[in-house]
């Protein structure tokens, strides 16, 4: 079986610190493992080459060979003439000369360069001509539908992977940062439906993301052609080798006293806001802590506007991108764990996760959407699992949790020590093994329906020449 990885968004991503990037590794490696016959082929422009190669570096060195690229550069060498732009290649000559012959200063002509370079190496609209090509038996889409290509064309089936749709299930938190969030979702939805109403087939997260972001969204989405997995966790495997001794961590990020790790982008379903209010009672009765993330505020004007008002800049400390073991380390060495998210495309939050995995780390999470049937999947509760739940927007109660669980981090660790075994089982083996009974299932129902279609072409043929 050969699956072709459909990445041709257009736009500028940091797939390597994305978690669907995460999500796209730990299941390309289940599957690839599980079947020997299996190959994978990157579908992507050739501008976004090097930051896929990047975020997908250990498979291909891993397993060279069975997963390639094809890129517009490579069709191009192949058959030029079925794949450039002809029209648009000559505007954009005719104005990269014009830019040169009239002088119009050097930011200008550059600026017609690339337009230039980009109507010579890139895919015409409709991407038939390329993948049609490529030998691939099904196509695989999983990435944020807002980057999704307009006109997905492979002509063979078509699965696709929603990690979450966190724009519609909180627009207005959205809409606070993205001005124009509704119409992004007015476009995914747009492609989304055209896909559902060509066939394709959809999988998911749980039951809360199908119904409530696909099928309530999507007029042309069948039940049929939608399915909620149980997906496992996208667990690191944290080791003590090579870990940083906590003061050359400490002393290399300027981390001082005791802090609480944030180990993601900051976005608005994270709310963070909460653990910055929460953060702002503290400090005004006496209790400092440092917020230590992964992330940046930059471009979040909410979130900086409120640390900047209530001079909480001391208390933050923003790390960049973690190597493995200093991403242990951030958990390692902090003091608690607190998850703010208002929802989750898993349901449970990543970081809660990981911090449970590294162990001796007490949690507080949020009453996230969605977190109630992650642990149902799990044969857990909201009630008997005690993650010291608050609601998304209390943070007085998060403050006061947050001083109880300083006060004895050792008990908070034991009564929540057990629940990460209830998420490491079923495994990823399990899941290729699901996504696999579907892709086969699709090609089989593509190929039957080809046939159909086919010997009805014939069957109408023939009695057009009778009846002449």
């Amino acid at each position: 079986m050969k699956i072709g990885f459909d990445m041709t968004y257009t736009i500028s991503l940091q797939l390597y610190r994305e978690g669907i990037t995460v999500f796209n590794r730990f299941l390309f490696e289940a599957l690839l493992e599980t079947r020997p016959d299996l190959s994978l082929e990157f579908w992507c422009y050739e501008s976004n080459l090097a930051e896929i190669r990047n975020a997908y570096r250990s498979l291909f060195e891993k397993y060279r060979g069975r997963v390639t690229v094809l890129t517009e550069v490579r069709y191009m060498g192949l058959k030029p003439l079925e794949f450039v732009s002809v029209p648009e290649f000559l505007l954009k000559s005719f104005r990269l000369g014009w830019a040169a012959l009239t002088f119009q200063g050097r930011d200008e002509l550059l600026n017609r360069k690339e337009e230039w370079k980009r109507s010579v190496f890139s895919f015409r609209r409709e991407l038939k001509p390329p993948v049609n090509d490529s030998g691939a038996d099904v196509a695989f889409i999983s990435i944020s539908p807002h980057c999704l290509n307009s006109e997905v064309t492979f002509s063979g089936p078509v699965i696709l992977f929603i990690h979450d749709r966190q724009d519609i299930i909180l627009r207005d938190a959205f809409k606070k940062n993205i001005v124009a969030v509704d119409e992004l979702i007015a476009g995914a939805n747009a492609t989304l439906d055209r896909l559902a109403r060509k066939g394709a087939f959809f999988t998911c997260y749980s039951s809360f993301i199908r119904d409530t972001c696909l099928l309530g969204c999507l007029p042309h989405l069948k039940k049929e052609q939608v399915r909620a997995l149980k997906i496992p966790p996208i667990l690191r495997k944290f080791e003590n080798n090579g870990i940083p001794a906590e003061k050359v961590f400490r002393d290399k990020f300027r981390i001082e006293g005791p802090y609480i790790p944030f180990a993601s982008l900051i976005r608005s379903n994270k709310n963070i806001l909460l653990l910055l209010k929460a953060l702002r009672r503290l400090k005004d009765s006496g209790l400092e802590l440092k917020l230590v993330t992964t992330g940046t505020f930059n471009g979040n004007i909410e979130e900086q506007t409120y640390i900047s008002a209530n001079d909480l800049e001391e208390n933050i400390v923003e790390t960049g991108v973690l190597s493995e073991a200093e991403l242990f380390a951030l958990y390692k060495y902090a003091a608690l764990e607190v998850v703010t998210t208002r929802a989750e495309g898993p349901g449970i939050a990543q970081q809660c996760l990981e911090a449970l995995l590294v162990g001796g780390l007490p949690v507080i999470h949020t009453r996230a959407a969605g977190i109630e049937e992650a642990l149902a999947q799990r044969g857990l509760s909201l009630e008997t699992e005690d993650l010291n739940w608050v609601d998304c927007d209390d943070d007085a109660t998060l403050a006061e949790k947050t001083r109880e669980v300083l006060a004895d981090p050792v008990k908070h660790v034991e009564k929540q020590k057990h629940i990460i075994s209830h998420f490491t089982s079923p495994g990823w083996k399990e899941t290729a093994g699901e996504f696999l009974s579907i892709m086969e299932g699709e090609i089989l129902r593509h190929r039957e329906k080809t046939d159909f279609d086919r010997n009805e072409c014939v069957c109408k043929e023939k009695s057009g020449r009778n009846s002449m």
